[in-house]
């Protein structure tokens, strides 16, 4: 295949990646606010959109953004948006390819250049990334070309960053950017490195100085923002968050998270990405004895930001390439054996080049949910089903008024619909609304003794929930007394209070999920690639959380006549026979769950704890460990179930360094303390055993049997009269604890 024809092959995955429905959370209130800047001429300084944090100040360094979006939306709708948002990745890729391009080493790039285009892939989102993506890929060949040709578009870095800044919080990777080529080319000026890495291109004496110059610009030109240098807060708050999302909001934001905590080195996930990482990698092998120094840094700090949190993994891409295809063109491969592979590898590339391309577009473009009877594809130029739009119009019809209760995702959504007839109570605009608050609204769906809390505090009328929300659902649901269901589909559903006010609603409304009618569906048994039934999964665990086993089978068996090849579905249907003590039925689904999918980890744990509780630890132990690491992230229980497996077989050692590992990986957890105190109590070492179960109070203080294996400890120690008052304690909280009592009639006898 020719170069050109070659070359159009990563510009159609961007095409096949990029056209999709619009199924991001916050393109709305970017939409929204964008409005409204336009019809008051004024950039918002203080939230407006909720009713909790209303006067609150809110640095909105995406205003221009925001008036992008908005005016594209206005006179071209979704498809606009899309369409230009595809343009701009495009553009900003073929700048990327285009910085450290040689001709003879086309076939060389084309490899890395695709697998940097697959890794970012998830994150061609309508968001303000997609111009930072340019940005990005400018800065890149500004200052490739200054320091080889030392071009005047250098000067054009600090126009750039006064753009850059008030469209995104991105701006500051350009500084960032500026920041380690003039540490490492100071460094490759001023010592002696190895080899000939002081030999690379790199900025010296009056050329340095300019780029300092130039940089110090950049960060005055910075502060040309409607918050001056209070915008230097938000990345710092940014990078805060990210390291803490994960206590803050308990579990995170999954955009946030580490790659590796959720994916194994060997499992499928992030393939593109750990295959990015080690062809980069081995580049610098290519040319280790010029290694050029601010290269080197560039890409150790990208690849760091990539491997604390998913959203930088498109960073890594494009830097990842961009020093690859340098070092590429600086390797110390011969060139007589350099061109030999190049030969070698034409026939191979073209292939590899037109099955990612052909594999992309049949996954994408192929790809169908199953959501209630309707086919919802990823690809299009559309807006998605996923949005809550029923259970808002449903709002807006019946004139639903007072405070809202939302969902987090659905906050974006409701400013976009509602505002200003009504206000939200929480959106994505998490420094807007801050720690605390943050921390009140995940513990709501942790705790439900803090619903009446909520109640209290604010006011609420009605709830807006996502069909996840199961704890809050299950409080709402059942307490019939005061909150009635009236609406609810796949999305999630809407709540009022029972009172007489609204008994012509409840009346005309209310929903009895028992007897809701099953969603129709059609024949898919010619489709290639059978639909994912998500409505049906959505469903069933909710239903499978509030108890209604029925209902819950009845969705899962739906969702297998969609796709029966979902192994997500069977491992349900396993749970629910479980739950109803039909053990053998269960075992048969699990197996056939793991039959689809060998490393599913909740229908290898289902699995595993029934062969655990049967006695069977050697089976048990076989199935855990196909989802320890490498093929599976390391997940806190299953190394708690193996610590009970080893515990149980005599080896004390063992289970105290899986409990520790459990502990390390969640620790707040109250049984793993716990675990691990009972192992040190067998291994004798009652002071430490002591402090593990005061650990396990301190996280569960009303559980009586962690009073009792303290005042176990404090018997062994001698210390009868503390041993006396847990015990008292553990009967008090649960009196017919039959170890508290012997360990009490034992206290007795030996007082």
């Amino acid at each position: 295949m020719g170069r050109v024809f070659l070359f159009l092959f990563p510009f159609l995955l961007i095409l096949i990646f990029s056209l999709r429905n619009i199924f991001d959370l916050d393109i709305w209130v970017h939409l929204k606010t964008g409005e409204y800047i336009l019809k008051n001429l004024k950039i918002p300084r203080y939230d407006f959109y909720s009713y909790t944090a209303t006067g609150k100040p809110w640095l909105n360094l995406d205003w221009l953004f925001q008036v992008i979006v908005y005016l594209i939306h206005h006179f071209s709708g979704f498809a606009g948006i899309i369409l230009i948002k595809t343009l701009f990745i495009i553009f900003s890729f073929l700048i990327v390819f285009s910085i450290n391009y040689k001709k003879e080493n086309f076939f060389l790039y084309l490899p890395l250049f695709i697998f940097s285009i697959l890794a970012s892939k998830e994150r061609f989102y309508e968001r303000p990334e997609f111009i930072s993506f340019l940005f990005i890929a400018l800065y890149l060949k500004i200052i490739y070309e200054y320091r080889r040709n030392k071009t005047k578009a250098i000067f054009l870095l600090p126009f750039l960053q006064a753009l850059w800044i008030n469209i995104h919080v991105f701006s500051f990777v350009g500084l960032g950017i500026m920041g380690i080529f003039l540490i490492g080319d100071l460094l490759s000026g001023r010592i002696i490195l190895p080899w000939d890495w002081n030999k690379n291109d790199i900025l010296k004496d009056k050329e340095y100085f300019l780029f300092l110059k130039i940089f110090l610009f950049s960060i005055l030109a910075s502060l040309i923002n409607p918050y001056g240098i209070k915008a230097w807060g938000v990345s710092w708050e940014l990078l805060d968050f990210i390291t803490r999302h994960r206590i803050i909001l308990a579990g995170g934001i999954s955009e946030l998270v580490p790659p590796f905590s959720i994916v194994g080195i060997l499992s499928p996930g992030y393939f593109y990405y750990k295959i990015l990482i080690i062809a980069t990698l081995f580049t610098f092998i290519l040319r280790y004895k010029r290694i050029d120094l601010s290269q080197f840094f560039l890409y150790v700090v990208f690849l760091h930001l990539s491997l604390i949190s998913i959203r930088n993994i498109v960073l890594f891409s494009i830097i990842g390439y961009v020093v690859s295809s340098d070092n590429i063109n600086n390797s110390l491969i011969d060139y007589s054996f350099q061109k030999f592979l190049i030969l070698l590898g034409k026939g191979l590339v073209s292939l590899y080049a037109f099955l990612a391309v052909f594999f992309s577009a049949k996954e994408e473009i192929l790809f169908n949910y199953y959501l209630e009877g309707k086919l919802e594809k990823k690809f299009g130029l559309h807006k998605s089903l996923f949005y809550p739009d029923e259970q808002i119009d449903f709002i807006i019809k019946n004139n639903l008024k007072g405070n809202i209760f939302n969902s987090f995702g659905f906050g974006s959504y409701f400013i976009y619909r509602c505002y200003p007839e009504r206000k939200v109570f929480i959106d994505g605009r998490t420094s807007v609304y801050g720690e605390d608050f943050l921390s009140y609204y995940a513990d709501l769906h942790l705790f439900p003794e803090n619903f009446e809390h909520l109640l209290n505090r604010y006011k609420i009328d009605y709830f807006l929930l996502d069909i996840n929300q199961h704890n809050l659902f299950k409080r709402l649901y059942f307490d019939k007394e005061n909150w009635r269901l009236v609406y609810f589909n796949h999305n999630g559903a809407v709540f009022v209070k029972n009172i007489p006010e609204n008994k012509e609603l409840l009346e005309k409304y209310e929903i009895d999920l028992e007897k809701l009618p099953l969603d129709p569906v059609g024949d898919y048994s010619k489709f290639r690639r059978k639909p994912f039934p998500i409505s049906c999964f959505s469903k069933g665990e909710l239903f499978l959380k509030l108890g209604l086993y029925k209902r819950a089978e009845e969705e899962y068996r739906l969702g297998l006549k969609v796709n029966p090849y979902v192994a997500g579905l069977y491992n349900n249907l396993g749970v629910i026979y479980q739950n109803q003590g039909n053990i053998e039925e269960a075992i048969s689904y699990y197996k056939k769950a793991i039959e689809l999918d060998p490393h599913l980890i909740n229908a290898i744990l289902n699995l595993g704890a029934i062969y655990q509780e049967r006695g069977d630890l050697d089976y048990a132990l076989k199935l855990y460990k196909r989802i320890l690491p490498p093929f599976r992230a390391p997940q806190a229980t299953v190394y708690n179930h193996l610590g009970d497996i080893y515990q149980k077989k005599g080896l004390l050692r063992k289970a105290l360094l899986c409990f520790e590992k459990a502990i390390s990986l969640e620790p707040d957890r109250y049984e793993f303390y716990y675990n691990k105190g009972l192992v040190l109590l067998k291994m004798g070492k009652i002071n430490q055993a002591l402090d593990s179960f005061y650990k396990a109070r301190e996280l569960e203080p009303s559980l009586a049997i962690i009073y009792n294996n303290i005042a176990s400890c404090f018997i062994q120690l001698g210390k009868y009269a503390q041993a006396e008052k847990e015990l008292k304690k553990a009967l008090e909280l649960e009196p017919n604890l039959e170890e508290a009592k012997e360990n009490l009639e034992m206290l007795r006898r030996l007082k």
